[in-house]
């Protein structure tokens, strides 16, 4: 089974990760990431393909989301994708 991404962002806080990073998005269920203001604020990196980033760039990755989330979602309204 899969996890949604409340139970695995639950998952990492109720274990103290100090970083939350999700994967593998079924395209049978969602074609983007719903993004909400409390991920932004609590550093949830959610992964896309061909993601890749230095372990030095851990602390400033998740910000990537803020800006491509929206064009995904306004792609996705247009039927672009």
């Amino acid at each position: 089974m899969h996890s949604t991404f409340d139970e695995g962002i639950k998952l990492g806080k109720d274990n103290c990760c100090s970083k939350i990073g999700l994967t593998h998005f079924s395209p049978r269920y969602i074609k983007f990431v719903p993004m909400r203001d409390d991920y932004y604020k609590d550093e949830i990196l959610f992964s896309h393909d061909f993601l890749s980033f230095k372990l030095s760039q851990l602390n400033t990755v998740h910000q990537y989301s803020q800006i491509f989330t929206p064009i995904m979602e306004q792609l996705e309204k247009d039927e672009v994708i």
